[in-house]
């Protein structure tokens, strides 16, 4: 919710009022304010009360579901190891929800195999076995 002119930030009384927490209601200016994943805007106390462990974001949910079927579909192993890098660079920047940390390493890590096994197959198809080697 936008905050209405001549507001201040509660932390910053010199900083203009961005938003008002949504939750209890706090003027925060643009630097105080933290937004979760539905882009609601909360103050920094009432972001750090939130319950975001129990929650995968959109990217967590592609990854593990791209991830399984890149298995025998390769082109969606690419779709899931992006979508799971993706997701676990936001969850380190805190701006994902850390529950989905998991689904999106295991998504990474079949697209991956996805992508391997892919690319093993086209090798094998075009000629060439990756498993053999002629000797001299």
């Amino acid at each position: 919710m936008v905050a209405s002119d001549g507001a201040r930030c509660a932390a910053h009384p010199s900083a203009p009022a961005a938003e008002v927490c949504v939750r209890c209601g706090t003027f925060v200016c643009r630097a105080c304010r933290c937004l979760d994943i539905k882009s609601d805007s909360y103050c920094p106390a009432c972001y750090a009360r939130l319950d975001r462990r129990s929650t995968a974001s959109k990217f967590a949910f592609i990854a593990a579901v791209a991830g399984f079927l890149g298995l025998g579909c390769f082109p969606l192993g690419l779709v899931a190891a992006v979508c799971g890098v993706i997701d676990l660079v936001r969850i380190a920047s805190g701006s994902s929800p850390t529950g989905g940390k998991m689904l999106s390493t295991v998504g990474l890590l079949l697209g991956l195999a996805g992508l391997g096994l892919g690319a093993i197959l086209v090798a094998q198809n075009l000629g060439g076995n990756p498993s053999r080697f002629d000797l001299p």
